[in-house]
């Protein structure tokens, strides 16, 4: 089933940027997650083209520090190389995306959208 993410501990961009970023977010459609510490989220662009984005959650906090997590994003609606472990790489390459796109897959783990 279809259900929103976790919301993770990532500080939440501010002011008139963080206002405006939230206006330009992918749709979030749907999440998939296997193991604990990955989660592997599908967005639909404004052309209808759908994004895959990986949050890698780190190691606890630590007394030396706060936890690391990873995003992996999707730069690409499709691939030229075909790589068989990447959704991206079984699909046609089709463009890259735009900037806006690619950060609002960083942003929707940072402000914990949907």
């Amino acid at each position: 089933g279809s259900s929103s993410p976790p919301a993770f501990a990532l500080p939440r961009p501010g002011g008139a940027v963080g206002r405006a970023m939230l206006h330009r977010l992918p749709q979030y459609l749907t999440y998939q997650s296997g193991r604990s510490h990955f989660l592997k989220v599908f967005f639909k662009l404004s052309d209808g083209g759908v994004a895959e984005t990986v949050f890698v959650r780190g190691a606890a906090s630590t007394p030396q520090g706060p936890a690391r997590h990873t995003v992996c994003i999707s730069s690409q609606l499709g691939c030229r190389r075909g790589c068989s472990h990447c959704s991206s790489g079984m699909r046609p390459f089709t463009r890259d995306l735009t900037c806006s796109e690619m950060l609002g897959q960083v942003a929707a783990f940072a402000v914990g959208h949907e």
